[in-house]
């Protein structure tokens, strides 16, 4: 791997580049270069998007924003979802957030998933309140 990561399940909310919309979304897997998310829906290779999500544990924690465009893509067998790799894209507001995020990884880091988180499915994104 180029980057640590950290295992990290957190409710985020999403915009397409092209859309006006926000939607829900499970981000997981988090890095210095990108983080794995959960989509109830098929996003296509290259999409674009913004994120807003918290990295603390309680509703007074800040919110970050980031930028990313999809990697890679899979269907999860298990719950008929899609896991997404979003690698991050260089902004200025990605500057701070980039700290933030390297700061949690630092202090997260894991090199492998613990035994016990292997082979489950995340929990529901119905299940998941922002």
């Amino acid at each position: 791997r180029k980057f640590l990561r950290a295992f990290f399940k957190k409710s985020a909310s999403y915009q397409l580049k092209d859309s006006h919309g926000f939607g829900c979304c499970l981000a997981s897997d988090i890095g210095d270069g990108g983080m794995k998310i959960y989509f109830s829906d098929f996003v296509p290779l290259e999409t674009e998007m913004t994120l807003q999500m918290s990295l603390g544990q309680n509703s007074t924690s800040p919110v970050i924003d980031l930028m990313g465009r999809v990697v890679w893509i899979a269907r999860d067998p298990r719950t008929d979802r899609y896991k997404i790799g979003l690698k991050f894209i260089e902004t200025s507001s990605r500057i701070s957030s980039s700290q933030k995020i390297r700061e949690y990884v630092r202090s997260h880091e894991l090199r492998d998933y613990p035994t016990s988180q292997k082979n489950q499915s995340p929990p529901s994104l119905s299940s998941v309140i922002l």
